[in-house]
């Protein structure tokens, strides 16, 4: 095909596909709110969808307890699910489980041995195998056992939480690992809450000196 013909055909579908194309929507109100009508050709079930901005999420949950919104998907921290499900506030709001916050909370360790890459050495540091003390395996190990999950969970989270021994969580299903958990066949790959544990694994990496 030519390619004067070709550009022009292209130019012509278009122009064409921009006069046909509705938008969807048929509103928007910033900053107040958005307000959505629904598309007549296709869609949801209801009539119009209106959202409401807030700073931040409590201000959203103040204004969901007020009436003023109908519905929020944020995770609902332990004071309000506890509001929420007692009267009169549960005989107008229903609380919804839609599984496990598929996320978590990380500490990353710089692992670098060199001196100048890694942590800052400390001259008085008892340890000089070891520049930069996190690059130690038995360092990193201790920590992981001083971990304390059922406090993170039980105390911190106010039992709101599920303790993960992998970084697939078990709602998951099929896809984490059904031994690797206390009392499985692979408990040992958990490295449990244990402090005689992590006190040994800084013997042997040469931490002599350190706090009771």
């Amino acid at each position: 095909m030519d390619r004067k013909l070709l550009v022009f055909a292209m130019a012509v579908a278009f122009i064409v596909s921009l006069l046909v194309s509705v938008v969807p929507v048929s509103a928007w109100t910033y900053p107040d709110c958005t307000e959505d009508d629904r598309y007549e050709n296709w869609g949801p079930r209801i009539d119009r969808l209106w959202i409401r901005l807030y700073a931040d999420e409590s201000s959203e949950f103040v204004g969901f307890q007020n009436g003023e919104i109908d519905i929020v998907d944020w995770p609902i921290p332990k004071d309000y699910q506890d509001t929420w499900s007692q009267p009169p506030h549960n005989e107008s709001i229903k609380l919804l489980s839609y599984g496990a916050e598929y996320g978590m909370f990380l500490v990353d360790i710089n692992c670098n041995p060199n001196e100048y890459l890694g942590n800052p050495p400390d001259p008085d540091y008892p340890n000089p195998v070891y520049p930069n003390p996190c690059s130690s395996p038995y360092l990193r190990e201790a920590l992981w056992h001083l971990m304390d999950r059922g406090y993170v969970v039980g105390t911190i989270c106010g039992g709101t939480a599920t303790p993960i021994y992998t970084v697939v969580p078990p709602c998951y299903g099929a896809y984490a690992h059904p031994d690797i958990k206390p009392g499985g066949a692979l408990e040992d790959l958990c490295h449990l809450y244990d402090t005689t544990e992590a006190n040994q694994l800084l013997d042997e990496g040469g931490f002599s000196e350190r706090d009771p």
